[in-house]
């Protein structure tokens, strides 16, 4: 097995990947040959050869294939007669066209699937994508030609690869509609996700200048939240002891930020709440960092129900424990002024 710490590097072309296999395919890392065996075949013979049908030393042979010119059979190329007949000729011409599109589009999100598989170092589960599963990928991943949102496809497999079961086939079905401007948008709203899927809203029912109420009604059609129209739903930030005295909490995962305010005060914020879909795609549309947070912190001032807090804790923990006892890392504080001296900073810099 090769070591986790040192991938086989990946370009466009897909070559290294393929060289690093010729030998063996167990060369991969696991959940890497677990893909392949999904993408390929699970005998190693054939997984060989169409591994290399992948790579690009034998991209002649992947358009000969999806342009109906020539058939794969027991492991060689097998050419087809062409017909003289000029309208089979311009029949065949707009096929092929079509079918070497639809090669392209499949072949760039399974390069992503592989590419986001090599970086990952958590455990993969032994079960096998479903076939249902795959079957329904590859025949929405065909249509997939912009490159972020192959990025998203092949996350989405990658996934779905590491523990079976993550995606629902209802979940790809609402994929499928989101263009790449609304995959845009909902990555943004998903840095505001807390605790089970609540999006934070702020006063105008909006997260930032850009993403407003339109935008969250565009993505309650495409259904990934849903939300009251008008919003009127607000939820009671929780509380738990911190320092010997009940302090305010969010959880974003892996972090957790804690709210200092009286404690006798009750601070609420207004919410959309992510579909089950929606919580699925998060998984592979974010990944939350210390500027997730801060943005989040930046909109918790700027709510008015939380205009007495100044000050706001927040921190990694590694496995939350029953009853709200969470194991925290070392603490960051950060204040309006913070906030404001960073905006003002970033301003500067961007009008030089």
């Amino acid at each position: 097995m090769a070591d986790s710490s040192d991938p086989i590097k990946l370009t466009g072309d897909m070559t290294p990947v393929a060289q690093g296999v010729k030998a063996n395919l167990d060369a991969l890392p696991k959940a890497t040959n677990k893909l392949f065996h999904t993408f390929l075949g699970k005998k190693h013979a054939d997984a060989l050869r169409y591994e290399l049908l992948v790579a690009a030393q034998t991209e002649a042979d992947i358009k000969k294939i999806s342009s109906g010119k020539a058939t794969f059979t027991n492991g060689e190329i097998v050419e087809k007669e062409q017909s003289d007949d000029i309208a089979d000729t311009v029949s065949t011409s707009f096929l092929q066209l079509k079918m070497e599109e639809e090669s392209e589009n499949l072949h760039g999100c399974m390069r992503e699937a592989i590419r986001d598989s090599l970086s990952r170092n958590d455990d993969v589960s032994p079960t096998p994508i479903s076939e249902k599963f795959f079957s329904r990928w590859r025949s929405e991943a065909i249509h997939i030609s912009d490159q972020e949102e192959q990025q998203l496809w092949g996350k989405v497999l990658s996934e779905e690869n590491q523990k079976q079961g993550t995606f629902s086939l209802s979940t790809i079905d609402i994929l499928r509609n989101v263009d790449k401007k609304m995959a845009g948008i909902f990555s943004t709203i998903c840095k505001y996700a807390i605790f089970d899927g609540d999006i934070i809203l702020g006063d105008d029912y909006e997260v930032d200048a850009e993403i407003n109420y339109d935008a969250f009604v565009r993505l309650s059609e495409l259904g990934l939240i849903s939300m009251s129209i008008p919003v009127k739903t607000s939820h009671n930030i929780p509380t738990l002891s911190f320092s010997g005295k009940k302090t305010h909490f969010l959880e974003i995962e892996p972090y957790l930020v804690l709210i200092e305010a009286k404690e006798e005060e009750k601070l609420s914020y207004l919410y959309a709440r992510l579909t089950t879909a929606g919580k699925e795609i998060r998984k592979v549309a974010i990944d939350v960092d210390e500027d997730t947070i801060q943005d989040v912190c930046r909109l918790l001032f700027k709510i008015k129900s939380l205009e007495n807090v100044e000050k706001i804790l927040y921190g990694k923990y590694d496995v939350p424990a029953i009853d709200n006892n969470y194991e925290i890392g070392i603490l960051q504080n950060i204040t309006r002024e913070m906030l404001n001296d960073n905006d003002q900073d970033e301003s500067l810099e961007n009008s030089k």
